[in-house]
């Protein structure tokens, strides 16, 4: 297999970027490209640096473009400054040793690569790719090329039409409220919109609600989506008590079973085939699977991409250790809606509107004690969550 190794900031990813990584994979035949992003680059300031997550997941989004692209976690999760000799190590281990790597650079990287940190193992590890976006860019690639050739690198040297577009550009016309439609993969708006990046007020963003109810009627039975509307309103109450956004927790309660009367086997389908990073035993436990479903169901389908709001869906079953309050708002809601009627539900309503971390650590307590005296698998996020809320 030929692998493009495609790292940047990527703050945020654009479509000048794509444009360059799909000319190098035609003009390469690579198989596939991987677009890492970095952590915390070396060579630059990390002022004005999106959260990691929300870079990884544009490139999520910009990976859906071209089915040779995948994200690549893996300078994210590295500790301190991340340098491109320590992810080709790890690619080199992970690969098979037939698979070849091709580091995909544009003009200006080329021709620094040399003053790059070891960059001589840099060039064993994999090909040197350059893209030059004019006549005068190519020839000076071209003798850069046979310095590097008379050190025994291997390397490429492409004349590309580059894009003339910029991350800086990109997050300047976003904070100046400037159109870009066509800057950025799709959807990548939406996401940026709706997160907040790059001084946006995410509370500006306008959400569909007769939309979603209109989906719920359609996904849901009578019963499912009376009780979603019930802990809807249990939600907002509860934010309006504890100062969070009531229109996330009037999103996510609406939501947060939307999958729940889909087929079981559509739910873990959905599940499997998604890009998210699922707890191992999930597939063994078929009552949980409607809410990572519905949390990848809101992204895909209903173009949801605020990540409080996914997440609150996504653990409303489960929990997980250090929830934010708004996951814990929306848990609690599914817990104490109008329509619940089992024992002990009145002390959990007074707790939810007296101490959100009370009122987790009680509605710990009392599901893990179910799931013990079921003899039930028992998920490691809710784990966490009895250890965070009850043995802390």
């Amino acid at each position: 297999m030929k692998i493009g190794v495609f790292g940047g900031t990527f703050n945020p990813i654009h479509q000048g970027h794509l444009s360059l990584a799909t000319q190098f994979a035609d003009r390469l035949g690579l198989d596939r490209v991987l677009l890492i992003p970095t952590a915390i680059p070396p060579h630059k300031s990390a002022q004005d640096l999106a959260p990691a997550e929300h870079r990884l997941n544009l490139c999520r989004l910009a990976a859906k473009t071209d089915p040779r692209f995948v994200p690549c976690d893996l300078e994210l999760r590295r500790e301190g400054p991340s340098y491109t000799v320590m992810t080709l190590r790890e690619l080199r281990n992970a690969y098979p040793k037939e698979d070849e790597f091709f580091l995909l650079m544009g003009s200006d990287m080329f021709l620094t690569f040399e003053s790059w940190y070891m960059a001589g193992e840099i060039a064993l590890l994999c090909t040197l790719c350059g893209g030059a976006r004019d006549g005068g860019e190519l020839e000076a690639l071209q003798a850069k090329e046979k310095e590097y050739r008379a050190r025994g690198w291997s390397c490429r040297v492409l004349d590309i039409q580059v894009k003339p577009l910029s991350s800086t550009q990109v997050r300047k016309k976003i904070r100046q409220g400037e159109p870009v439609e066509g800057f950025l993969p799709p959807q990548g708006e939406e996401y940026i919109r709706q997160n907040g990046l790059y001084g946006l007020d995410p509370g500006k963003y306008v959400y569909d609600i007769g939309g979603y109810v209109a989906q719920m009627k359609t996904l849901l039975k009578d019963s499912r989506r009376i009780h979603s509307l019930y802990v809807a309103k249990q939600a907002v109450r509860l934010a309006k008590r504890w100062g969070e956004n009531e229109t996330y927790a009037l999103v996510a309660g609406l939501l947060h079973d939307i999958q729940k009367n889909v087929p079981g086997d559509e739910q873990l389908q959905r599940i499997v085939n998604s890009d998210i990073i699922f707890e191992k035993t999930l597939p063994q436990q078929p009552k949980l699977w409607h809410a990572a479903a519905g949390a990848i169901y809101l992204r895909d389908a209903l173009n949801i991409h605020n990540l409080q709001i996914l997440n609150a869906v996504r653990y409303h079953t489960t929990g997980r250790a250090n929830m934010t309050r708004l996951e814990q708002i929306v848990y609690l809601a599914d817990l104490t809606s109008k329509d619940r009627t089992y024992g002990g539900v009145e002390k959990m309503r007074d707790l939810a509107d007296t101490s959100l971390d009370d009122a987790m650590r009680e509605a710990m307590e009392f599901i893990m004690g179910d799931l013990l005296q079921k003899k039930a698998l028992i998920n490691s996020d809710t784990l966490g969550a009895y250890n965070c809320y009850v043995v802390r």
